[in-house]
């Protein structure tokens, strides 16, 4: 009896294990990245990604709040979703 709880309880330590990872390789995963909010802060204000700094931002699951630095202006964006967009605009 003993053995087969041990056996049990280890199935489910490398189930818990497999489905756990990091939350910044699970974001990267479905498209969330500082170098995705780049590149669309870049497509947006004709800045070079190389110019372009995220200096604060606040994440959670589903949304995202970006302060970020374009060749010397200071912009605000957000995240909704997998979707970046300037705060003052809607995603869609």
């Amino acid at each position: 009896m003993k053995k087969s709880v041990a056996i049990a309880m280890f199935g489910l330590l490398l189930l818990f294990s497999a489905c756990a990872g990091s939350e910044s390789a699970r974001m990267r995963h479905l498209g969330i990245s500082d170098e995705k909010l780049k590149k669309v802060v870049s497509f947006d204000t004709k800045c070079p990604v190389e110019q372009i700094t995220v200096v604060d931002k606040m994440e959670d699951q589903g949304f995202g709040k970006y302060k970020i630095e374009a060749c010397g202006k200071q912009l605000d964006y957000k995240r909704t979703g997998t979707i970046y967009h300037a705060a003052d605009k809607q995603p869609y």
